[in-house]
């Protein structure tokens, strides 16, 4: 994946809702050292750093695709846990999440996909 175009990062309404959403994980995560089964159990560890959640795609209206396990493309230690049903200003919308390894701690990031990049995540869904 190539990381996001910042300016769009900074304005992409869907982005933005994301990196909430990224930071609520990364909240959470640090509390419970695993994702909740759920993305509604996020709000409470949103609202401790002021944050006010929502799980939908402002550009389409669908509800975002969430997978607590997560989904490995082949070579890459990023887990899809969270992408756009629907794409939009080119690509998906995803949340990415890369495990701590060593002293690199747990990290979350909202990146912009195309369709074939997506897929190398799907393939490997139950």
């Amino acid at each position: 994946f190539q990381p996001a175009d910042p300016i769009l990062l900074a304005t992409d309404p869907c982005a933005l809702r994301m990196q909430d959403i990224a930071a609520a994980m990364t909240v959470y995560l640090s509390h419970t050292q695993e994702l909740p089964p759920s993305l509604t159990l996020l709000k409470p560890s949103a609202a401790r750093v002021g944050l006010t959640l929502d799980f939908t795609c402002p550009s389409t209206g669908l509800p975002y695709i969430y997978i607590a396990n997560g989904l490995y493309a082949p070579g890459d230690p990023h887990a899809l846990v969270l992408y756009d049903q629907k794409p939009h200003e080119g690509g998906y919308w995803a949340i990415l999440l890369l495990p701590a390894r060593g002293p690199q701690p747990l990290t979350t990031e909202v990146v912009h996909v195309n369709d074939a990049t997506l897929k190398l995540y799907l393939q490997t869904a139950p």
